[in-house]
């Protein structure tokens, strides 16, 4: 029961990949990547980040990619593992899950660390000081709200990483009771 679980939340994992995990949004517009690196959204200055001004931000996919082929894995080891009931499959659906959560966390450290690039896209100040700075060195009185540009990891993100992990504990609890189960000593009665 253990294995399926981990199938499930494997195959649940990569489903929340294709949703927004990274958000950014201030004055000039809200942008969203998924855990592939796909942009997505509007921003005044997205087009001026493209070839001819500045850079587009560089988001890899790599370690979405990585949990999603081992998130296939552990689906494929626990079909074959249902038919064939193997100790070899078993340790694989093991191996797998754990590898998935391991690559889900991965990207989630990783996306965390490009906020800066997606923030830097819809910030008002591009080339100045911009952010906190930039309201408190602002001479313009006549300005009566500000908004304050945000950029973080999205509830998709943070559910994916969950799930990944859950999928893993449950992996890991159903080998060790399996483990434990085969060497457990037979108490004689009498």
């Amino acid at each position: 029961m253990g294995e399926i679980a981990a199938a499930f939340a494997g195959a649940l994992a990569v489903v929340l990949m294709f949703r927004p995990w990274l958000t950014a949004s201030g004055p000039k517009g809200r942008l969203s990547s998924n855990a592939f690196g796909q942009l997505n959204g509007a921003s005044e200055s997205f087009t001026s980040w493209l070839p001819g001004g500045g850079s587009q931000a560089q988001i890899s996919g790599c370690w979405a990619i990585l949990a999603t082929l081992t998130a296939m894995v552990t689906i494929t080891a626990v079909a074959l593992n249902l038919k064939y009931r193997s100790s070899e499959l078993s340790f694989l659906v093991l191996c797998s899950a754990v590898a998935t959560a391991i690559f889900v966390l991965a990207d989630l450290l990783y996306l965390g660390g490009e906020t800066t690039d997606l923030r830097t896209m819809v910030e008002s100040d591009q080339g100045g000081t911009g952010g906190i700075m930039g309201l408190f060195q602002s001479n313009d009185t006549s300005q009566q709200s500000t908004q304050i540009t945000s950029a973080g990891l999205a509830a998709a993100a943070l559910l994916g990483g969950a799930i990944a992990f859950g999928g893993a504990l449950t992996a890991v609890a159903s080998s060790l009771r399996k483990r434990t189960g085969a060497q457990a000593p037979i108490e004689q009665q009498g």
